[in-house]
C-alpha cells in the first residue's frame, strides 16, 4: 500500500476536526455576544424606565406645588373681592314695659288667723288724649274696672269675715290657700268673687269664697271720683291658730 493514501487521510480527518472546533467557537462568540448585548439592553430599559417614573413622579410633584399655589392665590384674591357688608343704622330697642308687680295692701286680716295677700293685676290702660288738641278732663265711665295702680286712693278693708275652716280638713290635718279674683265696686262691695287657684283642690274654695262675698272695702277713688277696680287675694288656711 503506497504510503502517500494513508498521509492524505489523516490529513483530511485532521482538517474535518478542525473545521468542527472552528464552527463551534464561531457560535459559541455568537452566543455569548447575544446574551451581553441582551444584558446591555436589558440595562438601558431599567435605566430609562427609572428616569422616567423619576421624571413623572418630580413632575407630578411639581404640578401639585403649582396647582396648591395657584389655589391659594384664587382665596388671597377672593378674601379681596370679597363685599364689604353694608352698615346698617342702629335702630334703638324698644324697652318692654314693666308688669305692674303685685303688692301687699293694707287690709288688716284682725284676729282670724288667716293670712291674706291683695295683688294687683294689669289692666288696658286709657287711651291716650290728641296731643294736637288740649287735653279735657274725663270723668271715669261708672262700668270701668282699673287695676290699683290706677288708684289715687287705695281701698281700705272695713269688714273681714272669718273663713270657716272646713271639718275634713281638720280632721286630717290638711292646710292650703285660695286665690280669689273679684271687682270692687264703686261702694266698696265685693262682686262675683272666683276661685282661680286652689291648693289643694276641692277643700277650701267654698269657704273662702262665702267668706269674701261677705267683706267691705272703703270705695275706690280715681280723679276725684269713685271707680270699680280689680282685685286678687290669697285667702291661706293654716292650722297653727284653730
Amino acid at each position: 500500500m503506497p504510503p502517500c493514501g494513508c498521509e492524505s487521510r489523516e490529513s483530511g480527518g485532521e482538517g474535518r476536526t478542525v473545521s468542527r472546533l472552528s464552527s463551534f467557537g464561531i457560535n459559541a462568540l455568537k452566543w455569548a455576544l447575544a446574551f451581553v448585548m441582551t444584558l446591555l439592553v436589558f440595562s438601558v430599559f431599567i435605566t430609562m424606565n427609572r428616569e422616567h417614573s423619576f421624571d413623572t413622579s418630580d413632575r407630578g410633584d411639581a404640578f401639585r406645588v403649582m396647582m396648591s399655589e395657584k389655589a391659594a392665590e384664587n382665596i388671597q384674591q377672593e378674601k379681596h373681592e370679597l363685599p364689604k357688608e353694608p352698615e346698617t343704622e342702629r335702630v334703638p330697642t324698644q324697652q318692654p314695659l314693666m308688669q305692674d308687680m303685685p303688692i301687699e295692701a293694707d287690709v288688716d286680716a284682725g284676729d282670724t288667723g288667716i293670712s291674706i295677700q291683695v295683688s294687683e293685676v294689669k289692666v288696658q290702660p286709657a287711651a291716650l288724649p290728641s296731643i294736637s288738641a288740649p287735653a279735657q278732663p274725663v270723668s271715669a265711665p261708672s262700668d270701668a274696672v282699673y287695676s290699683l295702680s290706677d288708684l289715687d286712693n287705695r281701698p281700705r278693708q272695713t269688714v273681714n269675715v272669718k273663713p270657716d275652716y272646713p271639718r275634713y280638713a281638720v280632721n286630717n290635718r290638711i292646710e292650703g290657700s285660695v286665690t280669689v279674683s273679684f271687682t270692687l265696686d264703686r261702694n266698696g262691695n265685693v262682686v262675683n268673687p272666683q276661685a282661680v287657684k286652689s291648693d289643694p283642690p276641692n277643700v277650701f274654695e267654698s269657704s273662702a269664697l262665702a267668706a269674701v262675698r261677705k267683706w267691705k272695702f272703703t270705695p275706690a277713688v280715681k280723679g276725684g271720683e269713685t271707680v270699680n277696680v280689680r282685685m286678687i287675694v290669697i285667702v291661706k288656711f293654716t292650722l297653727e291658730k284653730y
